[in-house]
């Protein structure tokens, strides 16, 4: 049976939101630009992805399970069937991603 392709227009509810590495370097940089010092932009980009298509592949190399990535959060992976176009069972990887809770900053605790 041929594989049905789907083009984004295709797809069922709203379009994915793209996020480009530049805008997420921005961002940090303007939340905490000490952290960047002398980095150009550019060299900040390139880490940035690096990262990220490292994250990637362990997204990949996981079959099932979960891993956690310290002070960023957890990946879970797991396998599931789904009843394709033609009521014919597809399994599909499934990944959930789940941030860390973010500290709250230590003057809106009380005593």
């Amino acid at each position: 049976m041929a594989k049905v392709i789907r083009k984004p227009s295709d797809t069922v509810g709203p379009q994915p939101v793209v996020v480009k590495v530049a805008d997420l370097v921005a961002r940090a940089r303007a939340e905490k630009p000490q952290i960047f010092g002398n980095l150009s932009d550019k060299r900040a980009e390139n880490l940035a992805r690096s990262v990220i298509q490292q994250l990637g592949r362990s997204i990949e190399a996981t079959q099932e399970g979960s891993f956690r990535v310290p002070g960023f959060g957890s990946f879970a992976v797991k396998m599931v069937e789904k009843i394709g176009v033609a009521d014919e069972k597809i399994t599909a990887r499934r990944v959930v991603f789940r941030p860390v809770k973010a500290k709250e900053p230590e003057s809106a605790i009380e005593s």
